[in-house]
Protein backbone atom coordinates (compact mmCIF):
# COMPACT_ATOMS: atom_id res chain seq x y z
CA UNK A 1 0.00 0.00 0.00
CA UNK A 2 2.74 2.32 -1.18
CA UNK A 3 0.18 5.56 -1.24
CA UNK A 4 -0.99 5.02 2.35
CA UNK A 5 -1.46 7.49 5.03
CA UNK A 6 1.13 6.69 7.96
CA UNK A 7 0.95 8.85 11.22
CA UNK A 8 -0.23 11.61 9.56
CA UNK A 9 2.40 11.12 6.63
CA UNK A 10 1.09 11.03 3.32
CA UNK A 11 2.26 8.31 0.90
CA UNK A 12 4.46 7.23 3.23
CA UNK A 13 3.27 3.81 3.10
CA UNK A 14 2.56 0.52 4.32
CA UNK A 15 3.14 -3.05 3.47
CA UNK A 16 0.78 -5.98 4.85
CA UNK A 17 1.25 -10.09 5.55
CA UNK A 18 -1.42 -12.44 5.43
CA UNK A 19 -1.29 -16.00 6.35
CA UNK A 20 -3.44 -18.47 5.11
CA UNK A 21 -5.07 -21.41 7.39
CA UNK A 22 -7.21 -23.73 4.68
CA UNK A 23 -8.96 -21.45 2.34
CA UNK A 24 -8.61 -18.84 4.11
CA UNK A 25 -6.66 -15.79 4.59
CA UNK A 26 -6.64 -13.34 7.58
CA UNK A 27 -4.16 -10.46 7.96
CA UNK A 28 -1.28 -11.28 10.48
CA UNK A 29 0.46 -7.83 10.61
CA UNK A 30 1.62 -4.10 9.05
CA UNK A 31 4.83 -3.26 8.34
CA UNK A 32 6.27 0.58 8.29
CA UNK A 33 10.00 1.75 7.47
CA UNK A 34 11.36 2.43 10.79
CA UNK A 35 12.59 5.94 9.43
CA UNK A 36 9.87 6.23 7.49
CA UNK A 37 8.50 10.05 5.98
CA UNK A 38 6.13 11.60 3.71
CA UNK A 39 6.09 10.57 0.05
CA UNK A 40 8.91 7.73 0.31
CA UNK A 41 6.03 5.16 -0.79
CA UNK A 42 7.21 2.36 1.22
CA UNK A 43 5.54 -0.93 -0.44
CA UNK A 44 5.95 0.04 -4.06
CA UNK A 45 7.12 -3.63 -4.24
CA UNK A 46 7.58 -6.39 -2.41
CA UNK A 47 9.65 -9.49 -2.52
CA UNK A 48 9.65 -12.94 -0.41
CA UNK A 49 11.23 -16.01 0.26
CA UNK A 50 10.78 -18.30 3.02
CA UNK A 51 11.64 -15.90 6.14
CA UNK A 52 12.85 -12.93 4.38
CA UNK A 53 10.93 -10.13 3.05
CA UNK A 54 12.07 -6.83 1.14
CA UNK A 55 10.04 -4.15 0.77
CA UNK A 56 10.58 -1.05 -1.78
CA UNK A 57 10.42 2.48 -0.93
CA UNK A 58 11.55 4.04 -4.28
CA UNK A 59 10.94 8.06 -3.24
CA UNK A 60 12.59 8.09 -0.01
CA UNK A 61 15.27 10.64 0.46
CA UNK A 62 18.50 9.91 1.58
CA UNK A 63 21.26 12.10 3.33
CA UNK A 64 18.89 15.18 2.04
CA UNK A 65 18.90 13.47 -1.61
CA UNK A 66 15.32 13.86 -2.92
CA UNK A 67 14.38 9.91 -4.53
CA UNK A 68 17.79 7.87 -3.82
CA UNK A 69 15.10 5.19 -2.87
CA UNK A 70 15.88 2.22 -0.48
CA UNK A 71 14.63 -1.38 0.15
CA UNK A 72 14.21 -2.69 3.54
CA UNK A 73 14.81 -6.44 4.77
CA UNK A 74 12.21 -8.04 7.39
CA UNK A 75 12.44 -11.51 8.82
CA UNK A 76 10.14 -13.30 10.93
CA UNK A 77 10.43 -15.18 13.36
CA UNK A 78 7.55 -17.15 14.33
CA UNK A 79 4.89 -15.17 13.54
CA UNK A 80 6.57 -11.60 14.03
CA UNK A 81 8.42 -9.57 11.03
CA UNK A 82 11.40 -7.65 12.17
CA UNK A 83 13.45 -4.72 9.83
CA UNK A 84 16.65 -5.86 10.17
CA UNK A 85 18.66 -3.85 7.11
CA UNK A 86 17.95 -0.71 5.03
CA UNK A 87 19.94 -1.46 1.25
CA UNK A 88 20.88 1.69 -0.31
CA UNK A 89 23.05 2.23 -3.09
CA UNK A 90 27.21 2.52 -2.30
CA UNK A 91 26.70 5.91 -3.61
CA UNK A 92 23.08 7.45 -3.41
CA UNK A 93 22.46 9.93 -5.62
CA UNK A 94 19.14 12.42 -6.38
CA UNK A 95 16.56 10.69 -8.18
CA UNK A 96 17.61 7.17 -8.56
CA UNK A 97 14.29 5.44 -7.18
CA UNK A 98 16.25 2.68 -6.34
CA UNK A 99 13.33 -0.04 -4.95
CA UNK A 100 10.67 0.53 -7.62
CA UNK A 101 11.31 -3.53 -8.35
CA UNK A 102 12.57 -6.27 -6.78
CA UNK A 103 13.62 -9.77 -7.25
CA UNK A 104 14.47 -12.14 -4.45
CA UNK A 105 15.98 -15.37 -4.58
CA UNK A 106 18.54 -17.49 -2.30
CA UNK A 107 20.13 -14.55 -1.06
CA UNK A 108 20.59 -12.69 -3.88
CA UNK A 109 17.89 -9.73 -4.50
CA UNK A 110 18.13 -7.22 -8.13
CA UNK A 111 16.32 -4.21 -7.59
CA UNK A 112 15.49 -1.94 -10.21
CA UNK A 113 16.24 1.89 -10.27
CA UNK A 114 14.46 3.16 -13.57
CA UNK A 115 15.69 6.66 -12.58
CA UNK A 116 19.05 6.46 -12.98
CA UNK A 117 21.01 8.30 -15.74
CA UNK A 118 17.80 10.62 -16.86
CA UNK A 119 15.49 7.43 -17.06
CA UNK A 120 18.05 5.05 -18.41
CA UNK A 121 17.85 2.81 -15.45
CA UNK A 122 19.91 0.57 -13.67
CA UNK A 123 19.64 -2.56 -11.40
CA UNK A 124 21.82 -3.16 -8.48
CA UNK A 125 22.23 -6.76 -6.89
CA UNK A 126 22.77 -7.24 -3.41
CA UNK A 127 23.94 -10.15 -1.63
CA UNK A 128 23.82 -11.53 2.00
CA UNK A 129 21.31 -12.96 4.96
CA UNK A 130 19.50 -11.38 7.72
CA UNK A 131 21.06 -8.00 8.48
CA UNK A 132 24.26 -8.37 6.31
CA UNK A 133 23.89 -7.31 2.82
CA UNK A 134 26.55 -5.81 0.60
CA UNK A 135 26.06 -4.17 -3.25
CA UNK A 136 27.35 -6.88 -5.44
CA UNK A 137 27.40 -5.81 -9.12
CA UNK A 138 25.35 -2.91 -11.29
CA UNK A 139 23.53 -4.45 -14.16
CA UNK A 140 23.49 -2.02 -16.87
CA UNK A 141 21.65 -2.25 -20.58
CA UNK A 142 24.58 -2.35 -23.54
CA UNK A 143 23.04 -0.32 -25.51
CA UNK A 144 20.51 1.95 -23.19
CA UNK A 145 19.44 5.60 -23.94
CA UNK A 146 18.03 7.87 -21.45
CA UNK A 147 14.11 6.90 -21.09
CA UNK A 148 14.41 4.09 -21.36
CA UNK A 149 13.65 2.75 -18.26
CA UNK A 150 15.93 -0.27 -17.86
CA UNK A 151 15.08 -2.05 -14.29
CA UNK A 152 11.12 -1.07 -14.32
CA UNK A 153 10.93 -4.58 -14.01
CA UNK A 154 12.96 -7.82 -12.67
CA UNK A 155 13.26 -11.04 -12.01
CA UNK A 156 15.50 -13.90 -10.86
CA UNK A 157 16.17 -16.91 -10.54
CA UNK A 158 19.58 -18.67 -9.39
CA UNK A 159 22.68 -16.85 -11.65
CA UNK A 160 20.04 -15.54 -14.46
CA UNK A 161 18.31 -12.33 -14.42
CA UNK A 162 15.38 -10.67 -16.23
CA UNK A 163 14.94 -6.97 -17.16
CA UNK A 164 12.56 -4.89 -18.40
CA UNK A 165 12.92 -1.74 -20.16
CA UNK A 166 9.44 -0.86 -21.48
CA UNK A 167 9.85 2.23 -22.89
CA UNK A 168 12.86 1.49 -24.94
CA UNK A 169 13.19 2.09 -28.29
CA UNK A 170 13.63 -0.56 -30.62
CA UNK A 171 14.92 0.22 -34.51
CA UNK A 172 13.40 3.60 -34.12
CA UNK A 173 10.24 2.23 -33.35
CA UNK A 174 8.81 4.44 -29.84
CA UNK A 175 8.18 2.53 -26.38
CA UNK A 176 8.45 -0.88 -28.39
CA UNK A 177 10.32 -2.05 -24.86
CA UNK A 178 12.76 -4.39 -24.32
CA UNK A 179 14.10 -6.88 -21.74
CA UNK A 180 17.41 -8.20 -20.94
CA UNK A 181 19.16 -11.04 -19.39
CA UNK A 182 21.67 -11.50 -17.20
CA UNK A 183 23.63 -14.21 -16.09
CA UNK A 184 26.06 -14.50 -13.30
CA UNK A 185 29.52 -16.66 -12.87
CA UNK A 186 30.81 -18.34 -10.66
CA UNK A 187 33.18 -15.52 -9.48
CA UNK A 188 30.40 -13.22 -9.12
CA UNK A 189 30.51 -11.53 -12.28
CA UNK A 190 27.36 -10.59 -13.92
CA UNK A 191 27.30 -10.15 -17.83
CA UNK A 192 24.82 -9.12 -20.40
CA UNK A 193 23.38 -12.85 -22.56
CA UNK A 194 20.93 -11.72 -24.54
CA UNK A 195 18.28 -8.43 -25.22
CA UNK A 196 14.37 -9.91 -25.68
CA UNK A 197 11.94 -8.24 -27.91
CA UNK A 198 8.65 -9.19 -29.12
CA UNK A 199 8.73 -10.37 -33.04
CA UNK A 200 5.80 -8.38 -34.03
CA UNK A 201 6.18 -5.55 -31.75
CA UNK A 202 5.08 -2.19 -32.60
CA UNK A 203 4.93 1.62 -31.05
CA UNK A 204 3.80 1.95 -27.28
CA UNK A 205 4.30 -1.70 -27.00
CA UNK A 206 5.71 -1.47 -23.57
CA UNK A 207 7.09 -4.57 -23.81
CA UNK A 208 8.85 -5.18 -20.77
CA UNK A 209 6.41 -4.24 -18.55
CA UNK A 210 6.22 -7.19 -16.75
CA UNK A 211 8.91 -10.23 -15.65
CA UNK A 212 8.92 -13.42 -14.52
CA UNK A 213 11.41 -15.67 -14.67
CA UNK A 214 12.10 -20.14 -13.81
CA UNK A 215 15.20 -21.87 -15.22
CA UNK A 216 15.49 -21.33 -19.31
CA UNK A 217 11.74 -19.50 -19.33
CA UNK A 218 11.09 -15.99 -19.40
CA UNK A 219 7.88 -14.62 -19.54
CA UNK A 220 7.60 -10.98 -20.18
CA UNK A 221 3.87 -8.62 -19.82
CA UNK A 222 2.85 -5.73 -22.84
CA UNK A 223 1.17 -3.20 -21.47
CA UNK A 224 0.14 -1.21 -24.60
CA UNK A 225 -1.56 2.43 -25.11
CA UNK A 226 -4.69 2.43 -25.91
CA UNK A 227 -4.85 -1.33 -26.74
CA UNK A 228 -5.58 -4.95 -25.19
CA UNK A 229 -1.88 -6.17 -23.48
CA UNK A 230 -0.50 -9.71 -24.16
CA UNK A 231 2.20 -11.96 -22.73
CA UNK A 232 5.28 -13.14 -24.35
CA UNK A 233 7.02 -16.36 -23.41
CA UNK A 234 10.61 -16.86 -24.38
CA UNK A 235 12.97 -20.32 -24.01
CA UNK A 236 16.58 -20.50 -23.90
CA UNK A 237 19.07 -23.38 -25.55
CA UNK A 238 22.36 -23.13 -25.47
CA UNK A 239 22.64 -19.74 -24.19
CA UNK A 240 20.19 -18.46 -27.16
CA UNK A 241 16.86 -17.18 -26.58
CA UNK A 242 13.42 -17.44 -28.44
CA UNK A 243 10.01 -16.02 -28.58
CA UNK A 244 7.90 -19.36 -27.81
CA UNK A 245 4.45 -18.19 -27.10
CA UNK A 246 2.14 -14.91 -27.38
CA UNK A 247 -1.30 -15.07 -25.68
CA UNK A 248 -3.90 -12.89 -24.78
CA UNK A 249 -6.50 -12.93 -22.51
CA UNK A 250 -8.75 -16.25 -23.19
CA UNK A 251 -11.93 -14.03 -23.15
CA UNK A 252 -10.59 -10.53 -24.53
CA UNK A 253 -9.66 -7.63 -22.46
CA UNK A 254 -10.22 -3.81 -23.02
CA UNK A 255 -7.77 -1.46 -24.28
CA UNK A 256 -7.57 -0.25 -20.60
CA UNK A 257 -7.63 -3.44 -18.44
CA UNK A 258 -3.77 -3.45 -18.14
CA UNK A 259 -3.26 -7.06 -18.76
CA UNK A 260 0.20 -7.65 -18.92
CA UNK A 261 0.82 -5.08 -16.63
CA UNK A 262 1.94 -7.42 -13.65
CA UNK A 263 3.05 -11.62 -14.30
CA UNK A 264 4.29 -14.33 -11.95
CA UNK A 265 5.40 -17.36 -12.90
CA UNK A 266 5.82 -21.23 -11.04
CA UNK A 267 7.14 -23.14 -13.82
CA UNK A 268 3.85 -24.77 -14.44
CA UNK A 269 1.62 -21.62 -13.97
CA UNK A 270 1.46 -18.45 -14.99
CA UNK A 271 -0.61 -15.38 -13.33
CA UNK A 272 -1.30 -12.14 -15.53
CA UNK A 273 -2.26 -8.86 -13.70
CA UNK A 274 -5.26 -6.51 -15.30
CA UNK A 275 -5.73 -4.07 -12.59
CA UNK A 276 -8.22 -2.07 -14.51
CA UNK A 277 -10.71 -5.25 -15.47
CA UNK A 278 -13.61 -4.50 -13.86
CA UNK A 279 -12.14 -3.58 -10.95
CA UNK A 280 -9.18 -5.78 -11.39
CA UNK A 281 -8.70 -9.10 -12.94
CA UNK A 282 -6.33 -12.20 -11.94
CA UNK A 283 -5.78 -14.13 -15.41
CA UNK A 284 -3.98 -17.91 -14.98
CA UNK A 285 -2.24 -20.20 -17.16
CA UNK A 286 -1.92 -23.69 -16.26
CA UNK A 287 0.70 -26.10 -18.19
CA UNK A 288 -0.95 -29.11 -20.30
CA UNK A 289 0.27 -32.46 -19.02
CA UNK A 290 1.77 -33.23 -22.21
CA UNK A 291 3.42 -36.98 -23.06
CA UNK A 292 6.03 -37.17 -25.50
CA UNK A 293 7.69 -41.00 -26.94
CA UNK A 294 9.85 -41.54 -29.35
CA UNK A 295 9.85 -45.38 -31.04
CA UNK A 296 12.14 -46.53 -33.72
CA UNK A 297 14.15 -49.82 -34.80
CA UNK A 298 16.52 -51.06 -32.27
CA UNK A 299 18.89 -51.92 -35.20
CA UNK A 300 18.88 -51.32 -39.24
CA UNK A 301 21.48 -52.35 -41.98
CA UNK A 302 23.34 -50.32 -43.59
CA UNK A 303 21.74 -48.54 -46.84
CA UNK A 304 18.15 -49.27 -45.71
CA UNK A 305 15.13 -48.18 -45.02
CA UNK A 306 13.39 -48.04 -41.58
CA UNK A 307 10.95 -45.58 -39.49
CA UNK A 308 11.25 -43.24 -36.27
CA UNK A 309 7.90 -42.75 -34.82
CA UNK A 310 7.20 -39.38 -32.20
CA UNK A 311 4.12 -40.04 -30.28
CA UNK A 312 2.18 -37.09 -28.43
CA UNK A 313 -0.16 -37.86 -26.08
CA UNK A 314 -2.46 -34.73 -24.00
CA UNK A 315 -3.28 -36.66 -20.42
CA UNK A 316 -5.68 -33.47 -19.59
CA UNK A 317 -9.21 -33.57 -19.67
CA UNK A 318 -9.47 -30.70 -21.70
CA UNK A 319 -8.38 -30.17 -25.17
CA UNK A 320 -5.00 -29.10 -25.97
CA UNK A 321 -3.60 -26.00 -27.88
CA UNK A 322 -2.28 -26.66 -31.29
CA UNK A 323 0.56 -28.70 -30.92
CA UNK A 324 3.52 -29.19 -33.31
CA UNK A 325 6.65 -31.82 -33.42
CA UNK A 326 9.80 -31.08 -34.74
CA UNK A 327 11.93 -34.19 -35.73
CA UNK A 328 15.69 -33.52 -36.83
CA UNK A 329 16.87 -36.05 -39.36
CA UNK A 330 19.54 -37.58 -37.80
CA UNK A 331 23.04 -37.86 -38.57
CA UNK A 332 23.73 -41.03 -40.84
CA UNK A 333 20.64 -40.70 -42.70
CA UNK A 334 18.36 -38.68 -45.16
CA UNK A 335 14.73 -38.08 -45.36
CA UNK A 336 12.08 -40.05 -47.58
CA UNK A 337 8.86 -38.83 -46.47
CA UNK A 338 6.69 -38.33 -43.30
CA UNK A 339 3.06 -38.51 -42.62
CA UNK A 340 0.89 -38.01 -39.01
CA UNK A 341 -2.20 -39.37 -37.94
CA UNK A 342 -3.59 -35.94 -37.43
CA UNK A 343 -2.42 -33.04 -39.16
CA UNK A 344 0.48 -32.81 -41.86
CA UNK A 345 4.28 -33.20 -42.11
CA UNK A 346 6.46 -31.10 -44.13
CA UNK A 347 10.59 -31.20 -44.43
CA UNK A 348 13.10 -28.13 -44.52
CA UNK A 349 17.01 -27.46 -43.86
CA UNK A 350 17.15 -31.41 -41.65
CA UNK A 351 14.23 -30.60 -39.47
CA UNK A 352 10.82 -32.35 -40.35
CA UNK A 353 7.78 -30.50 -38.82
CA UNK A 354 4.61 -32.01 -37.61
CA UNK A 355 1.50 -29.68 -37.25
CA UNK A 356 -1.02 -31.83 -35.06
CA UNK A 357 -3.12 -29.19 -34.02
CA UNK A 358 -5.10 -29.70 -31.38
CA UNK A 359 -5.44 -33.13 -29.44
CA UNK A 360 -8.43 -34.20 -27.95
CA UNK A 361 -8.29 -34.39 -24.24
CA UNK A 362 -8.13 -37.63 -21.78
CA UNK A 363 -5.35 -39.39 -24.05
CA UNK A 364 -6.20 -37.81 -27.14
CA UNK A 365 -2.94 -39.37 -29.12
CA UNK A 366 -0.79 -38.06 -32.64
CA UNK A 367 1.61 -39.65 -34.36
CA UNK A 368 4.11 -38.32 -36.68
CA UNK A 369 5.99 -41.39 -39.10
CA UNK A 370 9.33 -40.27 -39.86
CA UNK A 371 10.85 -42.12 -42.74
CA UNK A 372 14.81 -42.44 -43.26
CA UNK A 373 17.10 -44.30 -45.04
CA UNK A 374 20.61 -45.16 -43.39
CA UNK A 375 23.60 -43.64 -45.16
CA UNK A 376 25.99 -44.30 -41.74
CA UNK A 377 28.59 -47.28 -41.56
CA UNK A 378 27.82 -50.59 -39.10
CA UNK A 379 27.86 -49.85 -35.85
CA UNK A 380 27.34 -46.02 -35.64
CA UNK A 381 24.48 -45.37 -33.46
CA UNK A 382 21.86 -43.06 -34.59
CA UNK A 383 19.62 -40.84 -32.38
CA UNK A 384 16.66 -40.22 -33.37
CA UNK A 385 15.23 -37.00 -31.13
CA UNK A 386 11.95 -35.05 -31.63
CA UNK A 387 10.21 -31.95 -29.14
CA UNK A 388 7.47 -29.86 -29.15
CA UNK A 389 7.80 -26.58 -30.42
CA UNK A 390 6.25 -23.56 -28.19
CA UNK A 391 6.31 -25.88 -25.22
CA UNK A 392 6.26 -24.14 -21.68
CA UNK A 393 9.02 -25.81 -20.13
CA UNK A 394 10.75 -27.89 -23.28
CA UNK A 395 9.33 -31.50 -24.09
CA UNK A 396 11.78 -33.35 -25.97
CA UNK A 397 12.42 -37.27 -26.19
CA UNK A 398 14.67 -39.49 -28.14
CA UNK A 399 15.61 -42.95 -28.67
CA UNK A 400 18.77 -44.63 -30.65
CA UNK A 401 19.41 -47.21 -33.33
CA UNK A 402 22.08 -48.86 -34.11
CA UNK A 403 23.42 -49.73 -37.74
CA UNK A 404 24.45 -53.67 -38.05
CA UNK A 405 23.55 -56.58 -38.61
CA UNK A 406 20.60 -57.53 -36.89
CA UNK A 407 20.84 -59.03 -33.74
CA UNK A 408 16.92 -60.15 -32.86
CA UNK A 409 16.10 -56.40 -31.95
CA UNK A 410 12.78 -54.87 -33.44
CA UNK A 411 12.37 -51.67 -31.94
CA UNK A 412 13.61 -49.22 -29.13
CA UNK A 413 12.36 -47.96 -26.55
CA UNK A 414 10.67 -44.78 -25.75
CA UNK A 415 12.53 -41.76 -25.53
CA UNK A 416 12.83 -40.09 -21.90
CA UNK A 417 9.67 -37.39 -22.78
CA UNK A 418 6.86 -39.52 -21.32
CA UNK A 419 5.49 -36.98 -19.19
CA UNK A 420 5.35 -34.08 -17.20
CA UNK A 421 6.04 -31.36 -20.05
CA UNK A 422 3.66 -28.85 -20.75
CA UNK A 423 2.40 -26.14 -23.27
CA UNK A 424 0.26 -22.82 -22.17
CA UNK A 425 -3.25 -24.11 -21.88
CA UNK A 426 -6.28 -22.03 -20.69
CA UNK A 427 -9.87 -22.53 -19.52
CA UNK A 428 -12.25 -20.45 -18.14
CA UNK A 429 -13.03 -20.66 -14.60
CA UNK A 430 -15.69 -19.63 -12.29
CA UNK A 431 -15.39 -15.99 -9.94
CA UNK A 432 -14.88 -16.71 -5.87
CA UNK A 433 -15.06 -13.52 -3.95
CA UNK A 434 -11.47 -14.78 -2.09
CA UNK A 435 -10.19 -15.35 -5.13
CA UNK A 436 -9.04 -11.90 -6.01
CA UNK A 437 -6.82 -12.51 -3.10
CA UNK A 438 -5.38 -14.78 -3.70
CA UNK A 439 -4.79 -14.11 -6.88
CA UNK A 440 -2.95 -10.93 -5.80
CA UNK A 441 -0.64 -12.82 -3.26
CA UNK A 442 -0.24 -15.37 -6.04
CA UNK A 443 0.88 -12.54 -8.35
CA UNK A 444 3.92 -11.83 -5.90
CA UNK A 445 4.83 -15.50 -5.01
CA UNK A 446 3.21 -18.44 -6.00
CA UNK A 447 4.50 -21.92 -4.92
CA UNK A 448 6.42 -24.23 -7.60
CA UNK A 449 3.39 -26.88 -7.70
CA UNK A 450 1.87 -28.09 -10.93
CA UNK A 451 -1.84 -26.87 -11.17
CA UNK A 452 -3.07 -28.55 -14.39
CA UNK A 453 -4.03 -26.88 -17.16
CA UNK A 454 -6.30 -24.61 -16.41
CA UNK A 455 -7.07 -20.74 -16.14
CA UNK A 456 -9.32 -18.93 -13.87
CA UNK A 457 -10.53 -15.40 -14.42
CA UNK A 458 -10.93 -13.53 -11.41
CA UNK A 459 -13.39 -10.42 -11.57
Amino acid sequence: AHLATVDGDSERGAAYVFTRTGTFWSQLTKLTASDGAQDDQFGRSVAIEDDTLMIGAPSADIGGKLDPGAVYVFTRDANTWNQQAKLTTNNPARLVRLGGSLALDDGTVVIGAVGNGAGKGMAYVFTGAGATWSQQARLMADDGADGNNFGNAVALDDDTALIGAFRADISGTDSQGAAYIFTRAGNGTWSQQAKLTANDGVEDDFFGAATALVDDTAVIGADPLNREGFIYVFTRAGGAWSQTEKRRAINGSSRFAGYGESVAYTGDTIAIGAPTSQGGSVYFYGAADLGLAVNAPGTVGEGQEYTSQAIVTNNDDDASPALTALIPVPAGTSFVSANATQGSCSEAAGIVSCAFGALAGNAGRATANVTLTTTGTNDSTLDNTARIDRATPALSASDTTRIGDDDGATSGSSGGGGGGGCTLAAQPGAADPLLPLLGLLAALALSRRRWGAWLRRLG
